[in-house]
Parts: structure tokens; sequence; C-alpha cells
């Protein structure tokens, strides 16, 4: 029996098994493979402070052609303006390290507790992972570094540089981020006073940013999940996509913004009626209100005010750029704004109950019944 056969004839089965198939991948530790490694790895180039002679200030290590592992825990600690060279990993669980440290080409730092001072640098070519603890202000992440924080606290004055990319899906970043480059934010939070200046891509698809984000002339933000604060501004030359998420009061669009979703009213009148998905409306209209549903069924409501409004609200200027998109997207039938795995539940309680939904209805027929699973299959197969 080939794959179609076993498609058509057992859907729902073949849906537990692709689940499993997809899901069910091995994990092997490696040196340098994004998280402490097995110390077994570094033969006997393991460092273990404090039992080891604990590190003073304006000390370097790495460079040799055995990899080397520096395990922080508490009592441990490594002085002031420490330089990690390449073939170097240190995993900081506790203790401390002083301010400026420098992580520089194949060297990784892997920050779970303790403490680390201000002023990091993660130079071109290292790998910096922040599950917990605390590091400290002036965190610079320069071109060719990858930052990837899921928990802990990080201070203010972050600069995330043209060339490096930094993820972002858990724990606090303080006030005062600055990007010129790749963030994408699925959890966490980032404190107020973001600005994403030129050649930045922003994707926040979770987590909150807090007030007074500022997308600059020559920045792309897309937001499809999480929270963004009041005051949110894309300024001329920029360009702004709301997919979903909540967005605080105070939005000022001066370059362009795209709306994505569904059940889109002006003034209360529909827009949808005679719409595809993927048709799309430009708004000029400005002193009225527009509402409606994003794609990750998020209500929206914004008005379109042409100058502020004492109330201190939302401002579209007249020379603004407005575009809704009307988006339908097939198979997401959780309606979070992604196909995925999530949306097998709902699918197959939609296909038995004979309820219809139109995310459902893959095959477009107007009917979502059984003949729907195989095309449903081909959208999990291709994400």
């Amino acid at each position: 029996m080939n794959v179609q056969q076993m498609i058509t004839r057992f859907p729902l089965c073949l849906l537990g098994l692709l689940g499993l198939t997809l899901f069910a991948s091995p994990v092997a530790a490696q040196v340098f493979d994004s998280g402490p490694s097995d110390p077994l790895l570094f033969e006997t180039f393991v460092i273990e402070l404090p039992t080891d002679t604990n590190i003073g200030d304006a000390q370097s290590m790495g460079g040799d052609p055995s990899p080397t592992q520096l395990n922080v825990i508490n009592g441990g600690s490594i002085g002031f303006l420490f330089v990690a060279n390449s073939g170097i990993e240190i995993n900081v669980s506790g203790g401390s390290i002083g301010a400026s440290l420098d992580a520089n080409d194949g060297s990784e730092v892997n920050v779970s507790g303790g403490v680390v001072g201000n002023g990091v640098d993660a130079n071109s070519g290292s790998l910096f992972n922040i599950s917990g603890g605390m590091v400290g202000d002036l965190f610079d992440a320069n071109s060719g570094s990858i930052v990837n924080i899921s928990g802990g606290i990080v201070g203010d004055d972050f600069d995330a540089n043209i060339g490096s990319v930094v993820n972002i899906s858990g724990g606090s970043v303080g006030d005062g981020f600055n990007t010129s480059t790749e963030v994408n934010i699925s959890g966490g939070t980032v404190g107020d006073g973001f600005d994403a200046f030129s050649g930045s891509v922003v994707n926040i698809s979770g987590g909150s940013v807090g007030d007074n984000f500022d997308a600059n002339v020559g920045s792309v933000v897309t937001i499809s999940g999480g929270e963004v604060g009041a005051g949110l501004e894309a300024s001329t030359g920029s360009v702004l996509n709301i997919r979903g998420g909540l967005i605080g009061d105070g939005l000022i669009a001066r370059g362009t913004v795209n709306l994505f979703g569904r059940d889109l009213m002006l003034d209360g009148v529909s827009l949808d009626e005679g719409l595809t998905s993927g048709d799309t409306l430009t708004i000029g209209d400005r002193d009225v209100t527009l509402s409606g549903q994003f794609t990750d069924g998020t209500l929206f409501s914004f008005d379109l005010n042409s100058i502020a409004p004492a109330d201190g609200g939302n401002v579209f200027d007249p020379d603004a750029t407005l575009t809704v998109t009307f988006f339908l997207l097939l198979g997401d039938t959780n309606r979070d704004g992604v196909v995925n795995f999530s949306d097998i539940p709902p699918f197959i309680d939609i296909v038995i109950s004979g309820e219809f939904l139109e995310e459902a209805d893959i095959n477009q027929d107007g009917e979502v019944n059984f003949m729907d699973v195989g095309p449903f299959i081909e959208l999990l197969i291709d994400i």
C-alpha cells in the first residue's frame, strides 16, 4: 500500500502517525550545541570554579587546539575584562563574572544562574544563551553573533547591532532596547523605549514589549502575537505588519501599516464581501473606525484619526499608507494564525461533528468532511 492509499483509506490514523514521526527526533549532545555540553566531550579540559582556582581580572581563555569547558557555580568567580576565545564553553549556573566580558569567535556562553556584570560583548561567531540568572546593562550583540534569551534578567540598554540575531523566548530585558538587525520575540518581556532602527527586522509572536516602541525609517516590524504597549510609532519609511496580538493605545502611523485579518469593517460597514483570501484593500479614509479580527483571532478596533486627539488616541497620518488584507488561513482550525499540529484536534472534532468552519474546508467545496483530510495532511507535511 503506498502513501496516497494510506491517506485515502486511513486518514485519521495517519494524522497520529504523522505527529509521532515528525515529533520524534534524536537529540545528541555535542560541543557548542546551544547549551551546556557533557563534560566528557571535553576530555581533561574541564575547569570547575570554585573547586579549581577562581580566575582574576583581565585574563583570557580558549584558542587552544582542544576545546575547554569552564563551569562557574555558587562561590565561583571570573574577574573583570575576561576574554572568551575560540573553543571555550562557559557555563554559569551560579557565582559571578565581572564587567566587560568579551565572547569572541568560536566561543559559547551559557548563563542559567549567577550574575554577569555590565558591558558584555557578544562578538562575531559567538553564541550566548541566557536561561536564568542576571546579566547587567549595556549588552552588545555584535555582527555575526547569536544571542538566545529564554529566561533570567538582562539589564537596560541592550544593543542588537547589524548582522547579529537575537531570539527572546522568555525572561526579561530592560528598557532602552535598540536594534538594527533581526530580533525575534516569542515570549518574555522587553521594557519601554524599544527602538528599531534602519535595517532591523523585528518579529513579535508572543511575550510583551513595553511602551514607546519606535519603528524608525528603514525598519520592518511584524506583530503576529503577544502584546505591545502604548505609544507604538511607525515612522515615515517604516513598515509595520500586524497579524495578531494586542496593541496598546496611542498608535501613531506615519509610514506603511499593513493589517491582516477578517470580519473587517469600516465605520460599521463590512469590507469582507466579495473578497477572497489574500485580497488587499488600501484604506484612504481618515477620522473613521476600522475594526475586525486579526489572523490569530484577536479583535481590533482603530480610530483612524488624522490629527492627534486631546485624549492621546491613535493617529493615522493622511500621508501614511494603510492596507487591510482579508486573510483566511486554511488549516488554521484553532485560529491562532499558524498551521501546525495544534490544529489537528479541532480539525478532527469539526470533521466528526459535521460543523462548518471555513478554515477546515481545505478543498473549498463548501463542506467539511473526510474529503478535506487528505489536503489537511498535505498542509502539515509542507510546514
